[in-house]
C-alpha cells in the first residue's frame, strides 16, 4: 500500500496528537469506567485493533520492527488463545501498540514534522501538569494521580531535548519534574531528575547552559527540599514495607510480596509461561484490592516465560541501539527524546505497569517511530520533482 506523502504527514500528525491527548488525560481515562471497562482499557483495545487492522501497510516497507518483537507478539497472541480472558487481550493489546505504532508513525516522519512534535508533546507536558495540579487542588479524581507522573516522563523527554522554542516551552522541563515530584511517585520522580540532567547537557554550548543549569539546579533543589520538609514523601522510599538495596532500606509498599507470589508460580512454566493475562488473575486471586503485579518484567516472565522475556528484552536493546547511533551521529533532539522515553519506561517497568499502560506506552512509541523515521529520511530531499524537465534541442544553421 503506497501512502501519498501529505497524508502520511497528516497521519503522523493526528497520531502525535491523539498521543499526547491520551497523556494529558492519563489522570482521568485511568480512573473512568464504561460499565465495567476502563476508558484507558477502551483505548488501548481500539488503538491494538487499529494497528492490526493497518499492519498490511507494513509489508514491503523498510519496516523498523525489530524481528525479536514480532515473534514476541506471535507468541504472546498464541498463548493467549489458548487461555483468553480480558486481561490478557489488554495486555496483549498494549504489547502491539508498543511494537507496532512506531512502524506507522516511522512511514512518514520527517525531522520537521519531528520537531514539530516535540513541542506538542512539551506543550501537552505543561497541560497535563497544570491539570494534575487541578486535581490536586480540587480533589478530583485523586485515584488517578499516579497515571500522571508516569505519562508525563515520555512528555518531559520531548521538552528537555528541545532546544528552540517560545519561553514557555523552555521552562515546560522544570515545571513537569516539579509536577511529576509532587505526585509523590518515587521511581517517576528519580527517572524524571535523570531524564532531565541528562538531556539538558546534551544542549550546544553558549547560552542554552545556562537555561541547562538552571533547569537542573531548580529541580534538584525542588527535590532535596520536598524530601527535607515533606515526610509523606520522604516515608514513600524509607518506611513501610522495606527492601534492602546496598544496606540501604527501600519502601516497597508491598511490592516485594507480591513479586515473591509471582515470581513463585512463574517457576511452574518457566519456557512460554501461564499466558497473557495469567499475573493480573494471580494477584487478583491472592491479594486483596490489588490487580496488578506492579512489575511487568515479572508480568513479561509470568506470561510469556523466559523465551518471551528475552524476545521482548532483544528488541527493546536492538530499538535502544538504533536510536543511541542515531543520536551519536546526528545530535538531533528527537532521537535524545525518543532514547530517553524509551529507557524511561523500560525502568519503571521494575515496579510499575508502564508497559500495558496506554497513556504510558503511546507518547513513547511515537517518539520512537519518529526518531527511527526521521533518521532514515534526515539526507533525503525534501521534495521529489513529479517529472523530470524536458530540453528541447535544436540543430544548428
Amino acid at each position: 500500500m503506497v501512502v501519498q506523502p501529505g497524508q502520511g504527514i497528516r497521519t503522523v500528525h493526528t497520531l502525535t496528537a491523539l498521543a499526547a491527548l491520551v497523556g494529558v488525560l492519563a489522570g482521568v481515562t485511568s480512573v473512568l469506567h464504561v460499565g465495567s471497562t476502563s476508558v484507558s482499557g477502551i483505548l488501548t483495545a481500539g488503538s491494538a485493533a487499529a494497528c492490526t487492522a493497518l499492519a498490511p501497510m507494513l509489508i514491503g516497507s523498510r519496516s523498523p520492527v525489530a524481528a525479536p518483537g514480532l515473534l514476541f507478539l506471535a507468541l504472546a497472541v498464541g498463548r493467549f488463545l489458548f487461555t483468553p480472558d480480558a486481561d490478557g487481550l489488554q495486555n496483549v493489546a498494549a504489547y502491539t501498540i508498543l511494537l507496532l505504532l512506531p512502524a506507522f508513525v516511522a512511514l512518514q516522519a520527517t525531522p520537521d514534522v519531528a520537531d514539530r512534535a516535540l513541542r506538542w508533546f512539551a506543550a501537552a507536558g505543561l497541560l497535563a501538569t497544570a491539570l494534575f495540579a487541578v486535581q490536586q487542588t480540587l480533589g478530583l479524581l485523586t485515584e488517578g494521580i499516579r497515571s500522571y507522573a508516569l505519562a508525563a516522563l515520555p512528555m518531559l523527554a520531548a521538552a528537555a531535548a528541545l532546544r528552540t522554542g517560545p519561553w514557555l516551552l523552555r521552562i515546560a522541563p522544570a515545571v513537569i519534574v516539579v509536577g511529576i515530584v509532587a505526585s509523590l511517585s518515587r521511581t517517576a520522580s528519580v527517572v524524571a531528575f535523570l531524564v532531565l540532567v541528562v538531556l539538558v547537557t546534551r544542549r550546544p554550548v553558549g547560552h542554552r547552559v545556562r537555561l541547562a543549569v538552571l533547569a537542573v539546579v531548580g529541580a534538584g533543589a525542588t527535590l532535596a527540599a520536598v524530601w527535607t520538609w515533606v515526610p509523606s514523601y520522604r516515608g514513600r522510599f524509607t518506611s513501610g514495607d522495606n527492601a534492602t538495596l546496598g544496606g540501604v532500606a527501600i519502601n516497597t509498599s508491598g511490592r516485594a510480596k507480591l513479586w515473591d507470589v509471582v515470581a513463585d508460580h512463574a517457576r511452574s512454566a518457566p519456557l512460554v509461561g501461564h499466558g497473557p493475562g495469567s499475573a493480573a488473575r494471580l494477584v487478583t486471586e491472592t491479594f486483596v484490592g490489588i490487580r496488578q503485579p506492579h512489575n511487568d518484567w515479572l508480568r513479561l516472565l509470568h506470561d510469556t516465560g523466559w523465551i518471551g522475556v528475552c524476545l521482548f528484552a532483544l528488541a527493546a536493546v536492538m530499538t535502544l541501539v538504533r536510536i543511541g547511533r542515531a543520536a551519536h551521529r546526528t545530535d538531533d533532539a528527537v532521537h535524545w527524546a525518543a532514547l530517553a522515553a524509551f529507557l524511561a519506561l523500560l525502568v519503571t517497568a521494575v515496579t510499575d505497569n508502564t508497559l500495558i499502560y496506554p497513556f504510558a506506552i503511546g507518547p513513547t512509541a511515537v517518539l520512537i517511530g519518529l526518531s527511527l523515521g526521521s533518521d532514515a529520511r534526515r539526507d533525503l530531499p525534501t521534495t521529489i520533482p513529479l517529472s523530470a524537465p524536458t530540453t528541447h534541442h535544436t540543430k544548428g544553421p
